[in-house]
């Protein structure tokens, strides 16, 4: 009987363990997925810019040309 009660807590502590991990590995996947999104945003962001000052430097040369 005492073989069978220490198998029994060995086997709950276990699935404990494997519980608390399981909520670490998916607090960690949301934060990866969160974090991600903020990279694209910023991505876009800078994409965004970059397009403005290139416009910017055609319009300033175009007007350069025409002077």
């Amino acid at each position: 009987m005492e073989l069978r009660e220490r198998s029994d807590k060995h086997t709950l502590r276990t699935d404990v363990k494997d519980t608390a991990r399981a909520a670490e590995l998916f607090q960690m996947e949301v934060r990866v997925s969160d974090l991600e999104r903020d990279l694209g945003k910023s991505a876009s962001a800078l994409f965004k810019l970059k397009k403005e000052k290139k416009s910017k430097a055609s319009e300033v040369r175009r007007l350069q040309h025409e002077i």
